[in-house]
């Protein structure tokens, strides 16, 4: 077998798996941790997780079922209720029993890979506004100008929620420059976590899906 067909059946292999994780509503279960061990949950990070990870692949390159994965991942973006801000988005997936007991703060982390994601499955829709309303976010959420960022949005300067989370700026770093803007400060805050190995996440176990994300 030729190497770009062992390749190819690689990523089809790839593309099936995705697509049998994938929920009738069109998202996909994360594994939360909590203080009881990890747990299933219905999440907005993972298919906007994914979604960011899909938009990477070529058009020329992509299989069939790509398509069938962002036509449901757009459906499980319609099921989604819209926050007080069209930028903003919240960790827990509206089908999960804790989008209503265990309410969490909106997030720099979940807004940017939501924005990704639709920029990636609705390429030909005006964003205008949303963009708009991100960039505006992201001048109230600024340590100093051009970052690093505060995960969390709207939270109190003093709350233990206030904090500037490496992997979290890695990935709005990641949104800024599928939009051609580059941030020098938030670069060179990113380059100082590797280089210092300060690069760890509170909010992300896995140390390779880390280092993905900050070198992506």
């Amino acid at each position: 077998m030729k190497i770009s067909e062992h390749a190819a059946e690689l990523k089809r292999s790839a593309y099936l798996f995705i697509a049998k994780k994938q929920t009738k509503a069109g998202g996909f279960i994360s594994l939360t941790q909590t203080d009881h061990g990890p747990e299933s949950h219905h999440t907005i990070f993972y298919p906007a997780l994914i979604s960011s990870i899909l938009a990477e692949i070529p058009e020329s390159e992509r299989d069939p079922i790509h398509y069938d994965i962002n036509t449901r991942l757009k459906n499980f973006w319609l099921l989604q209720p819209r926050l007080a801000q069209p930028s903003w988005q919240t960790y827990w997936a509206i089908q999960d029993h804790n989008y209503h007991t265990l309410t969490y703060p909106p997030d720099l982390d979940d807004s940017s890979l939501v924005l990704l994601s639709k920029h990636h499955l609705y390429p030909d829709s005006d964003f205008s506004e949303v963009n708009t309303d991100y960039v505006i976010t992201l001048t109230g959420q600024e340590q100093k100008p051009g970052g690093p960022y505060r995960t969390w949005i709207g939270c109190d300067p003093i709350s233990p929620w206030n904090d500037y989370d490496p992997v979290v700026n890695a990935t709005i770093n990641y949104a800024l420059t599928k939009w051609d803007v580059h941030l020098e400060t938030l670069q060179s805050y990113l380059h100082h976590a590797l280089q210092n190995n300060t690069w760890r996440s509170p909010y992300y176990t896995s140390a390779y899906l880390s280092l993905y994300l900050i070198i992506r």
